[in-house]
């Protein structure tokens, strides 16, 4: 694929994720601005009061630990089954420019946090939403990277569902991206 079509797919991909549930919320739901932040949990209190702003930053980080550790678990287990084949992300990773790249460390995860866990979740359930996130991930071509987004989107799922907040499943995801990002650019995994 050209690598103007790579850009303009993931930016495509990107703004249909964000503009979804918004225009959605307002000509479905009748929501405002307001509203419909608050109906995708991304909710200002969660930075304010200045407790509210320390609870998601710890919440993301261990958020992001856990992400970290269900995916060497994943990795063991795929290993020992011979169904890892992360290789096929990497390879595809590694042949993107760096547009692309930034738009999957910073854009996506944003994007794709709103829409999946944000919208789809509140709308369809869990289960639903989980698996259409797991399954918008095959493109890598790769039955490790699909059953990592079903389990860490699961994960991430249950958290918003308990804590209906969005914040620290977006930075917590986006912390994972970039050091997916950075390790199949390294060869790490290969």
């Amino acid at each position: 694929m050209a690598v103007e079509n790579r850009i303009l797919n993931a930016i495509a991909i990107s703004l249909f994720f964000f503009f979804i549930p918004f225009l959605f919320l307002k000509y479905k739901k009748k929501l405002n601005l307001n509203k419909s932040l608050a109906y995708l949990s991304l909710k200002k209190s969660a930075f304010f009061p200045l407790k509210n702003l320390f609870r998601t930053i710890s919440d993301s980080i261990v958020l992001f630990i856990t992400l970290i550790a269900i995916t060497f678990v994943l990795a063991f287990v795929l290993m020992l089954f011979g169904f890892y084949d992360l290789q096929k992300v990497a390879t595809i990773i590694q042949t993107l420019p760096p547009s692309v790249l930034f738009i999957a460390i910073f854009i996506s995860p944003i994007t794709e946090e709103i829409f999946f866990r944000g919208f789809l979740q509140k709308r369809f359930g869990l289960i639903a939403s989980t698996a259409i996130f797991g399954f918008s991930h095959m493109f890598y071509g790769s039955i490790s990277e699909i059953l990592g987004a079903l389990l860490l989107g699961a994960f991430l799922g249950i958290y918003v569902e308990k804590k209906k907040n969005l914040f620290p499943a977006i930075f917590a995801h986006v912390a994972y991206n970039a050091l997916s990002v950075a390790t199949a650019l390294m060869g790490v995994g290969q």
